[in-house]
């Protein structure tokens, strides 16, 4: 660490335009990585394309979608997901194309249809319902859930948009009204009622974030829904909470688990960040699942 006040301000100064002249040099070389190109480190391009969501605008929505172009389907995955999460209604008849594309991976069009719910835009509830009756569970299920998101969206006409959390995140439904814990355990694990119910008591379970909220987390990790599994390892890494580190890790290491549930498992213990976490991580970097793989070297 840089003792400033112990050096003269000239030294000072220069120190401060090395670190200056630094910054401008990753910016530059960041906005020369092609993000189709396979060549380069996978962990670059998705820096990258993080950086495109903190800029924002028509120039990052153009450039996030020459991403489609990668043949890696995290990337593809994390482009769809940017584009929902950039609230810039413009990127909808992207997100469109690549739920309508049947050829695409079920993971990279669930993505998609949990971004157009993401933008909100009246007129996409048609697609939602033409991909919620059949096709892959992981596409079905999303556009269901998106189909639910929507229509309780518009329903709250102009107010502001609940789905958005102070995770810096927009949610795929908004927290619920209900406190009690007991009943949010029993709509959260109630394969009986909507996703878009279950859902909601998973984010006021985020919100808790105590022990016995990551308890009951952990106990829908045994549903047989792999969207909501996935979803729930996703807020358990925005939870950070060093309790949900073996649930966690007990999806990594089940290899017949769905790649997108073991991805996120991987993403979320990334997020909690411990040395544990990390420990964990370093063991699924040649990962026979490409996805698992990518995403714990980017962790």
């Amino acid at each position: 660490e840089i003792n400033l006040s112990a050096m003269a301000p000239w030294a000072v100064g220069v120190l401060v335009l090395l670190m200056v002249a630094t910054q401008m040099r990753e910016i530059q070389q960041s906005k020369r990585i092609d993000l189709a190109d396979d060549r380069l480190p996978i962990e670059n391009r998705i820096k990258r394309l993080f950086d495109l969501r903190a800029q924002g605008g028509e120039s990052a929505i153009s450039e996030l979608k020459t991403g489609m172009g990668s043949s890696s389907v995290l990337l593809r995955h994390e482009v769809a997901y940017v584009l929902g999460q950039m609230q810039h209604p413009s990127a909808v008849p992207s997100l469109i194309e690549i739920l309508e594309n049947t050829q695409e991976h079920p993971i990279v069009r669930h993505e998609a249809a949990e971004a157009i719910a993401a933008l909100g835009v009246p007129g996409t509830e048609k697609v939602l319902e033409k991909f919620s009756v059949s096709g892959p569970p992981e596409v079905s299920d999303t556009c269901q859930l998106a189909l639910q998101t929507l229509r309780w969206r518009f329903k709250q006409g102009h107010k502001e948009n609940q789905t958005r959390s102070k995770h810096l995140s927009v949610d795929p439904a908004p927290p619920s009204d209900v406190r009690d814990m007991r009943k949010l355990e029993n709509m959260l694990l109630n394969a009986k009622i909507s996703m878009f119910d279950r859902y909601r008591a998973m984010f006021r379970l985020r919100e808790m974030n105590c022990e016995k909220a990551v308890q009951v987390l952990g106990r829908a990790l045994n549903d047989t829904s792999a969207v909501l599994r996935h979803e729930v390892a996703f807020v358990l890494g925005q939870m950070r909470n060093p309790s949900g580190i073996e649930y966690l890790h007990d999806l990594l290491k089940n290899t017949s688990e769905h790649a997108m549930v073991r991805h996120e498992a991987a993403e979320a213990l990334g997020s909690i960040s411990t040395k544990k976490c990390y420990d964990i991580l370093g063991r699924y970097r040649q990962d026979a699942c490409r996805m698992v793989w990518y995403q714990s070297t980017i962790c």
